[in-house]
């Protein structure tokens, strides 16, 4: 193995390291601003039904989002063998093409 690979195993390493980081101190930060009391007291109130239906709605919402990335970069032509459905999925659990007309 040479340098480089390692160098570059420990540069990834790192940015997961502060991606980490950072998650760790929004949690910190939100956890703050929540009364958990209020959290506990209004669990029995959910009605579990409806919030399994939005956890499904919201988990068939990724794939559904990611084949239009999957059109636009074939039509483009630059989708090679390794541009599978599949991995366009998984770029659009990152981020999706909409999201960035929203802001």
């Amino acid at each position: 193995m040479n340098r480089s690979s390692r160098g570059g195993r420990g540069e990834k390493v790192a940015i997961f390291a502060a991606k980490l980081h950072v998650t760790g101190a929004c949690f910190w930060y939100v956890s703050r601003q929540i009364d958990l009391n209020q959290v506990w007291s209004a669990i029995p109130l959910l009605d579990f039904h409806w919030a399994a239906l939005a956890i499904l709605v919201a988990m068939l919402e990724i794939p559904l989002s990611g084949l239009p990335w999957y059109n636009i970069v074939d039509s483009l032509g630059a989708r090679d063998k390794q541009m599978t459905r599949i991995a366009m999925v998984a770029a659009t659990a990152v981020g999706r093409p909409d999201e960035a007309q929203d802001h």
